[in-house]
């Protein structure tokens, strides 16, 4: 499952806790009416988290407020994105480490050899060499292996021969000069 989503780890909690933080907003249309001046403050406490939940209603400012009376969200921690379905609730963590980094240039790199296998004219089974240079190569350092895999390369080297289907340019801001022969 953890590759089908392309994630590292899975980790199955009962409670969302220092995951999710709920958001509770007046529904203006209901309550501008019924709070008058005292709706700011309300607004205020409700966006600050000091109110309280007892019985499906909510205790605010000395309000007790209704659901239909709120408007109900819940969004990810700081580093966390968040979706809620069916009273489940996914969590993915956001921040990107420098091997997240890497990891995410050397798929970018494969799929970008795979592009220069078909402009190359190259079957879906040959077998290419792949030769680079410039700062890719801090990418490949920990990625050989599997970028060979992906693209069908029996070698990686650093280092350009001058020989066959060459590229220069970008992939995800860092700069690469790309060559790739059929074996």
């Amino acid at each position: 499952m953890k590759d089908e989503l392309n994630v590292k780890a899975i980790e199955v909690r009962e409670q969302a806790e220092g995951l999710v933080r709920e958001v509770v907003k007046p529904d203006l249309k209901v309550l501008g009416p019924k709070l008058g001046k005292d709706l700011p403050r309300v607004r205020r406490a409700l966006a600050e988290g000091r109110y309280e939940r007892q019985d499906g209603r909510i205790r605010v400012e000395g309000f007790e407020l209704g659901a239909e009376e709120v408007l109900v969200s819940h969004e990810g921690v700081a580093g966390h994105a968040v979706a809620r379905d069916a009273g489940a609730t996914v969590a993915l963590e956001t921040a990107l480490t420098p091997d997240l980094e890497r990891e995410g240039l050397a798929r970018e790199l494969a799929h970008h050899l795979n592009n220069l296998r078909k402009e190359a004219g190259l079957d879906i089974a040959d077998r290419i060499v792949l030769r680079y240079d410039g700062p890719i190569a801090d990418a490949l350092a920990g990625y050989r292996e599997f970028v060979a895999e992906e693209s069908l390369a029996t070698s990686v080297t650093r280092g350009l021969a001058g020989r066959g289907h060459a590229w220069k340019g970008e992939l995800n801001g860092v700069r690469a000069e790309l060559e790739i022969e059929k074996v």
